[in-house]
């Protein structure tokens, strides 16, 4: 045991700037793979308290039962107003609506501002059509990309609490009057980032737009796209109009928007409380303002499938910067390991000539390497605390990140080690 501890201390000593530079290639490679792990695992837990939050929620399509009343209540001769705040004044439940739209975002130079992957239908596969022609006054032709665009309401923002990662999110102004000599107030998705800032203005053909805010990364919104799928969407790549009801036009005088009573063609009701009669309460709110009858239909299939936004989008490219980080290190350490036990031959000929066992050898190497796993935790540990506050992934992790290439990297250590030619040590202390 005495020679084993001399031994370690021996080679730390004699090889330390070997043995500094192993520590930091580890290190390196540690962190690095630690931070992206860190934050998979933060955005992923993350994304799956919010999936939770909102999977668990109970959907119902909210329409006017008979088709003769629609263009009525469209035509604004019932109280719509009034019985969306009184649905919503239920704790039982909430009401919210939302309409999908693409805006036209002329080229600029000949060329396209946005790449495709926003334009309308690229989810869908079809974004070969992601330009129209249009005709400017001057009658002459020019291309636009249709960006995709979601109307929402203020309920609906509230009812999954979404967030905006800068800027702000709409009044409650901006969800009732549409100023139309202004530049429209809109949040972006957070892909949007990239392009846009808060204050920027957006000119489209015939109106502008005033980006106020930028949502967080992936915020997540239930869709029913067709009867019996449901799914949870991302609205990364959306544009975000309020649903004002009304719009102020350039004789000062308010009219009404085609979006007044998209909560009964289109309206989504979120049951808080499963037990009660919803088509009951439903016709008590209706009888008591007037309004056509209303009817409650549960989405089909209202477990909503995941989308998996995150391992999508960023599983691949850490896996990929890992296993290109786990090929350097393991190189370089072998490198410097192999230059090191070069050097080291002779002394360990020479020991195990004077009677030393090979495996006391052996193991004094193996507590070396024992030491750089440790010592190259140390780093990623104090950024953990530093920057998080806590452990993000267990202690073990670590070691079980930097194992395989300590491991790999002893092989050809070991594979010297047992090369070695007593002869040659032999006749080289005789000499």
């Amino acid at each position: 045991m005495r020679f084993i501890i001399r031994e370690y201390f021996r080679s730390l000593i004699t090889h330390l700037g070997y043995n500094c530079l192993i520590v930091f290639e580890i290190t390196c490679s540690v962190l690095v793979v630690f931070i992206l792990m860190s934050n998979l695992s933060i955005s992923s837990m993350a994304a799956n308290e919010y999936k939770e939050s909102i999977s668990d929620k109970i959907l119902f399509d909210l329409y006017v039962i008979d088709p003769s009343y629609f263009d009525a209540v469209c035509a604004g001769e019932y109280p719509s107003e009034e019985v969306v705040v009184a649905i919503n004044d239920d704790p039982a439940f909430s009401l919210y609506s939302l309409g999908y739209l693409a805006m036209s975002l002329p080229y600029v130079n000949g060329e396209a501002q946005l790449p495709e992957t926003f334009c309308e239908g690229y989810e869908d596969g079809y974004a070969d059509d992601y330009y129209e022609e249009a005709q400017d006054p001057d009658s002459s032709a020019y291309q636009m990309q249709r960006i995709q665009c979601m109307i929402v309401d203020k309920y609906l923002m509230e009812e999954y609490d979404m967030t905006v990662t800068c800027g702000r999110l709409f009044t409650d102004e901006e969800y009732e009057v549409w100023d139309t000599r202004a530049p429209q107030p809109v949040i972006l998705g957070y892909d949007y980032l990239e392009y846009y800032s808060v204050g920027d203005i957006i000119e489209l053909q015939y109106d502008s737009l005033l980006v106020i805010g930028i949502l967080e990364e992936d915020t997540l919104l239930p869709d029913q796209i067709y009867v019996g799928i449901s799914h949870l969407m991302s609205l990364d790549r959306y544009v975000i109009y309020p649903a004002a009801p009304q719009a102020l036009s350039e004789d000062d005088s308010l009219v009404t928007t085609y979006l007044q009573d998209t909560y009964f063609m289109g309206g989504v009701l979120v049951v808080h409380d499963p037990t009660v009669n919803i088509q009951d309460k439903l016709n008590r709110i209706t009888n008591l303002y007037g309004f056509p009858p209303l009817s409650a239909t549960q989405w089909a299939g209202s477990e909503l499938k995941s989308a998996e936004i995150i391992s999508q989008r960023n599983v691949c490219l850490y896996f990929v910067l890992a296993t290109v980080l786990y090929i350097l290190a393991l190189l370089s350490v072998s490198s410097i390991l192999i230059r090191r036990m070069e050097k080291e031959k002779i002394t360990y000929g020479i020991y195990m000539v004077s009677g030393i066992p090979p495996g006391h050898i052996l193991v004094s190497i193996l507590l070396e390497f024992m030491t750089f796993g440790i010592m190259s935790v140390i780093l990623p540990i104090w950024v953990s605390f530093a920057k998080y506050g806590c452990m993000t992934i267990p202690v073990w992790e670590l070691f079980v990140i930097n194992l395989p290439i300590l491991v790999i990297a002893f092989l050809p250590t070991l594979h010297i080690f047992t090369k070695i030619d007593l002869d040659k040590v032999i006749r080289r202390k005789s000499q």
